[in-house]
């Protein structure tokens, strides 16, 4: 991952300790008649639209596109999976069209993971 990336995600889980503190703080001062927690990565619909906009027309299922955002936040850690599905979607970025015939495709354990067939993974290279 590339250091901006690594930057953010830092940020990113700062944040979310800072926002489970808060929650925690807001049990403690209610004597626990209000339990407040926080679910980092629990709605990837975001993710999902835009992902399924961007691939609009490359006959790629959205039930496969929604499978890839429904992986995160059923994860044991949400941000780790978050950062596979975009560690493979950028390796399929960098796949350069006019040479992926000479070159093979890197390996994407979560696309695969999440029902990607192998022709959808050249497909969704292509797109990006």
């Amino acid at each position: 991952m590339k250091p901006k990336g690594r930057a953010w995600l830092t940020l990113r889980r700062e944040r979310d300790e800072l926002m489970r503190a808060q929650c925690a703080s807001l049990t403690a001062s209610s004597d626990g008649m209000i339990r407040a927690h926080v679910k980092p990565y629990a709605d990837p619909s975001e993710f999902v639209n835009s992902l399924r906009q961007f691939l609009s027309g490359s006959h790629i299922s959205g039930g496969k596109i929604e499978s890839l955002g429904e992986g995160i936040p059923t994860a044991a850690d949400g941000a780790v999976q978050w950062s596979a599905v975009l560690a493979d979607l950028e390796k399929l970025a960098e796949v350069d069209p006019e040479n992926e015939s000479n070159a093979p495709r890197p390996e994407t354990p979560s696309l695969s993971a999440a029902g990607l067939t192998a022709g959808e993974i050249d497909r969704l290279a292509r797109n990006l």
